[in-house]
């Protein structure tokens, strides 16, 4: 690795990591923005054949290395599903002017959400609770099931559980019959934390019961 480089190391469980990219962003005050080179562009680097990246001769800040999962169609134009991360950012780096500095690995390979699947209907009411299941993550220590109105635009969650340290999590809350998706946040301590592609949720109301029969009245 270069003098004057922060470098990292973007890796997969199963397969090697070539080509894939990665940005990175500086800490400014309280906020976090593009790093960009002297052209004024945001810094950018590509994994080479061993998974090993470098961003050479940066100035001293912290920074975090952000991987971007890309969409890979099939022939006819529609997504692949993925077995990555949708994104990762990696934990902050505290890096010298003329040091060198290594980012922990960037696992991105991920198995993803397990279920409820796309294309199904699902009731949900307080008591019809909806489990949800998903893939542990290599450097996974706690996850989050995040719950979106399916909109333009991405509104607010509809709803946010709690971290658990198992691959699994249950929705008890009253949903309007409507188009959701879902995510599960991951947090991988010092390897840093990224989240799973979303996942389309059809919820509909629970099936209401028929009503008693009325007993005939009696005859006079």
């Amino acid at each position: 690795m270069p003098a004057g480089a922060l470098g990292g190391k973007l890796t997969y469980m199963d397969r090697p990591a070539p080509g894939k990219r990665v940005s990175l962003l500086a800490r400014k005050g309280d906020a976090w923005v593009d790093a960009t080179g002297a052209d004024g562009n945001p810094l950018t680097a590509q994994a080479d054949g061993a998974g090993i990246y470098h961003f050479p001769a940066l100035p001293g800040s912290t920074y975090r290395v952000v991987y971007l999962a890309q969409e890979v169609p099939d022939g006819n134009g529609a997504p692949l599903p993925s077995r990555e991360v949708a994104a990762w950012n990696s934990a902050d780096v505290t890096h010298r002017t003329g040091g060198t500095s290594t980012v922990p690995d960037i696992e991105v390979t991920y198995n993803g959400l397990v279920y409820p699947d796309t294309g199904q209907s699902y009731p949900v009411a307080t008591e019809l609770p909806l489990p949800f299941h998903w893939a542990t993550h290599r450097h996974g220590r706690r996850y989050r099931l995040i719950v979106y109105g399916n909109r333009e635009g991405r509104p607010p969650a509809f709803y946010q559980g709690p971290w658990t340290d198992t691959p699994s999590a249950v929705l008890a809350q009253e949903a309007q019959p409507d188009l959701y998706a879902w995510e599960v946040f991951i947090d991988a301590g010092p390897n840093g934390e990224g989240r799973s592609g979303r996942r389309n949720l059809d919820l509909k109301p629970p099936a209401q019961a028929d009503p008693p029969a009325e007993e005939p009245a009696p005859e006079p």
